[in-house]
């Protein structure tokens, strides 16, 4: 269940575009758990009472990030070639 207290996904993009050349997702873990708490849940505009791993998997299906391995990049398609 949601509460007043969810922190919107924008803020775990944010964290993750400050790190353009990606970051280990144990880290971005560490560093959301040091900013909004251990129990943080999350929201977006299709759902809120997000844990991290649903909020992420919930980003890299909207291409807002990117998982490869152990790292999280930021999202976005890459540009087509012309």
């Amino acid at each position: 269940m949601s509460t007043s207290l969810d922190i919107h996904g924008r803020e775990v993009i944010g964290i993750v575009h400050s790190h353009p050349g990606g970051i280990w997702a144990n880290s971005l873990s560490r560093l959301v758990s040091e900013r909004f708490g251990a129990a943080a849940r999350f929201r977006t505009s299709m759902g809120a009472g997000l844990d991290l791993d649903e909020l992420m998997v919930y980003l890299e299906a909207r291409d807002k990030i990117r998982v490869t391995g152990d790292m999280v990049f930021p999202g976005g398609r890459p540009a087509r070639a012309q």
